[in-house]
């Protein structure tokens, strides 16, 4: 997490604090200590390893960090469906926070990719999963609370719970919250 808050350009005591604070924050407790949430833990560790390839392979254009960005994005797929939004947030990355902007015949490649490693896994999850009635745009709208409710168990030391409550309140305080971090994100490096 730390590598990865530099390789955001955050500076290096910034950095330190935040890893630090994540390493040690009560909420994360669940998930170290309760055995079915180590895919929480190995969606964390796989997310991190993905983004840091994706942002060396950026800056150099080395072939190994696509490779292993994409392998560490397949790595996350298989711990939790929650990785489906990486390469959006890849895509965010690019358009908002990269300084070089060029596209080239390496990016899109590294997009085909992606998009590859998103469809075998769909395909295997659609293979083994019986139902997929609760894939659908309308269990994402149903669901959409759930980052800003958790956001604000972070932030709020109330009511710390292993899935967050929504209620109007931690969703409308966790947006705020989001609203800063990307604004810090983008001004504060």
């Amino acid at each position: 997490l730390y590598v990865f808050f530099r390789k955001l350009s955050i500076r290096e005591e910034h950095a330190f604090w935040l890893a630090l604070l994540y390493a040690v924050h009560p909420v994360n407790v669940c998930a170290a200590s309760w055995i079915p949430a180590r895919g929480d833990l190995w969606l964390a560790v796989s997310v991190l390893l993905s983004f840091n390839a994706f942002i060396s392979f950026l800056q150099t254009r080395k072939l190994t960090f696509a490779v292993g960005s994409v392998l560490a994005f397949g790595l996350a797929l298989l711990s939790k469906e929650t990785a489906a939004i990486l390469p959006f947030l890849f895509l965010w990355y690019y358009f908002f926070i990269s300084p070089d902007k060029k596209l080239g015949l390496s990016h899109w490649l590294y997009a085909v990719a992606l998009l590859a490693v998103g469809v075998v896994w769909f395909w295997i999850r659609t293979s083994v999963v019986i139902s997929n009635a609760h894939m659908s745009w309308s269990t994402f709208f149903d669901n959409w609370q759930h980052f800003p409710s958790a956001l604000t168990q972070w932030v709020l030391p109330y009511y710390w719970n292993t899935l967050p409550v929504y209620t109007t309140f931690n969703t409308g305080f966790g947006m705020a919250v989001l609203v800063v971090l990307c604004f810090l994100l983008y001004t504060y490096r």
